[in-house]
């Protein structure tokens, strides 16, 4: 048949399956659910390519791509190779990634060697990791949306990460303050004194620094917010110290220091939930505490969020200056 714009609009949808329509070596492919999408014939083996999808292909590009491909091998063809996949994957993620997150994914993509993405199975990938399984789901079903496959193996597969609760102990918190190893220690104090994420502590710089506060910008901020929060004299003496130096080594600095002290399994997020839990027990009110960690859905949240604006920092100040005060008589800093 002759496909124009009006046939293929007219195309009929299949009870089930997938029919093609095909004009020459040229064709759309409807399936059940009703998307349509332009493929081809080509080569003696007649190997059937995905061309794109209409109408976010017109007709007109499709049949251009189709003349091309008669020539020269589709790039889409190219892409059902894992290792060609994930590089272009990995490349769409550093556009809108952070390094370290891209750093994660390549690291999960590239423990296999597989040929083609039609070999991944579950069982290649450990399941208990809920970050491996996580970073594979979303990789498949980017390649479903660029029509590199047809279905994503993980598509089923459940994800839990559980709830941690590990707070450190009051002899942990001195070990890490007394802890000697730049930028990793200082790092890891600035992270206990300011409760802020490890992310964006790490970019900490003197131009966000205005007199007895600090503050993140937006485009740093996890949650996207900018955020203000306060600081004294113990936090104020890392803060010079450290300021934003280039720092990458996390796992092998922090191997080191669990190599030191052995301690029951912690993450530096960990140091976050300690912030917290110290200011509960000197009766900080809990919306002031998520006034510092830059929560936004905790205790003011819903309508409460779009009517109260207090930022609660001169709260944070009073509740900043009783927390170092409680960590430098607990700590001898």
């Amino acid at each position: 048949m002759r496909l124009t714009d009006l046939s293929i609009k007219n195309l009929p949808i299949p009870e089930k399956g997938q029919k093609t329509y095909w004009d020459g070596g040229f064709g759309v492919r409807v399936s059940q659910g009703g998307s349509k999408t332009f493929v081809m014939m080509k080569g003696k083996e007649r190997k059937l390519f995905t061309i794109g999808r209409y109408p976010a292909m017109s007709l007109k590009s499709a049949r251009q791509e189709a003349l091309r491909l008669k020539v020269t091998e589709t790039p889409k063809q190219a892409l059902q190779s894992l290792s060609a996949a994930r590089e272009a994957y990995l490349k769409e993620c550093e556009q809108k990634n952070r390094p370290a997150t891209v750093h994660v994914y390549r690291n999960y993509l590239s423990k296999l060697d597989k040929k083609h993405l039609t070999d991944v199975t579950k069982a290649d990938v450990d399941i208990s990791s809920p970050h491996a399984v996580t970073t594979w789901k979303v990789f498949f079903n980017w390649c479903i949306r660029n029509e590199l496959v047809d279905r994503n193996p993980f598509a089923h597969q459940s994800v839990s990460y559980g709830q941690r609760s590990r707070v450190l102990t009051d002899a942990e918190i001195t070990t890490i303050m007394a802890y000697d190893a730049p930028p990793f220690s200082h790092i890891l104090k600035l992270c206990l004194l300011t409760g802020q994420r490890k992310g964006e502590v790490t970019q900490f710089c003197p131009e966000w620094i205005d007199g007895d506060t600090i503050t993140i910008p937006a485009a740093v901020a996890k949650n996207g917010h900018e955020h203000t929060i306060p600081f004294n004299l113990l936090t104020a003496r890392y803060l010079s110290e450290y300021q934003h130096q280039s720092f990458n080594g996390f796992g092998k600095a922090k191997a080191r220091f669990d190599a030191l002290y052995p301690w029951p399994h912690w993450t530096i997020h960990d140091l976050r939930r300690t912030f917290a839990t110290i200011h509960a027990r000197i009766g900080t009110p809990i919306h002031v505490v998520e006034a510092m960690l830059n929560h936004r859905s905790g205790t003011v949240s819903g309508v409460a969020a779009i009517y109260i604006r207090h930022s609660f920092l001169e709260e944070a100040r009073a509740a900043a200056l009783k927390y170092e005060l409680f960590i430098a008589k607990l700590t001898g800093a």
